[in-house]
């Protein structure tokens, strides 16, 4: 029996497919060291948008420096060497920011970063005297700016920012954002005693309102809407002054005691 080794003749078909196989995959293993290590595919475009139940749009409480030097992302970095993942996370570590996402185009060098940021419904003051601004969610945002005029809940028996703000709170600024006359006459609830509560007024001429417990103010302020409203139509017609009361009582009932200034008295 002949047992000497054979040689194993390829055919030259099979020969060629391997030849551009293993050419394939030397080209592949090149590209991909120059992708990862070389100087292509280069960062050359950053955008950062605001994500919201309208659509996409600027946004309004991170500037692009800010996006930047919280993720890392710079002009002329390696798009292939970003870490994606911490980047996000960074972000959505920012009181801010409700959700992020990263995406990059790799061809044309951009990467897109979207934003869904958080909309402040108006200002808590807990423990200090210090005003906070807050979301619906009632995620305490930073401290608010001197400048913001939106409604304010006082004297909060809670240490801002470690503390959560009470949901009967976060209601209570969710129901304001829709009471255009309760914003421009009573922005202020004064909740040192959370047993009796009141509106404070814009103006001093104007009486303050007494609404009873805390957690009854949201469901009594569209009434004190109603009411308000009410009462600046008679007061356009010259029948109403609300100078002309010293209080108004809402927590008796479904409806409110207008108790009147005693002259002289």
């Amino acid at each position: 029996m002949d047992v000497r080794p054979r040689r194993i003749i390829l055919a030259p078909m099979f020969r060629t497919v391997l030849r551009w196989a293993s050419l394939a995959g030397a080209m592949w293993l090149l590209l991909l060291a120059v992708v990862r290590f070389g100087g292509w595919l280069q960062v050359q475009e950053i955008r950062v948008i605001a994500v919201n139940d309208n659509g996409a749009s600027k946004p309004e409480f991170l500037s692009l420096q800010e996006v930047m030097n919280l993720t890392g992302i710079r002009y002329k970095a390696n798009i292939a060497k970003l870490k994606i993942a911490d980047a996000r996370k960074r972000l959505e570590q920012l009181p801010w920011v409700k959700e992020a996402q990263i995406e990059r185009f790799w061809l044309r060098g951009i990467v897109e970063i979207r934003i869904r940021e958080r909309k402040p419904v108006g200002r808590v003051q807990g423990e200090g005297g210090k005003a906070y601004s807050v979301d619906g969610e009632g995620v305490v945002l930073g401290p608010a700016a001197e400048a913001d005029t939106s409604p304010v809940v006082l004297g909060l028996p809670i240490s801002l920012p470690e503390e959560k703000v009470p949901p009967e709170v976060t209601e209570i600024l969710r129901v304001y954002q829709n009471l255009p006359r309760c914003r421009a006459l009573y922005p202020t609830v004064d909740a040192h005693d959370v047993g009796d509560v009141k509106l404070l007024p814009s103006r001093d001429a104007y009486p303050p309102i007494r609404l009873g417990p805390l957690a009854r103010v949201p469901v009594l302020l569209p009434k004190v809407e109603a009411i308000l409203d009410e009462l600046s139509r008679e007061g356009a017609r010259g029948k109403f002054d609300l100078t002309g009361f010293v209080e108004i009582d809402c927590r008796l009932g479904d409806g409110c005691v207008l108790k009147p200034s005693v002259k002289g008295g």
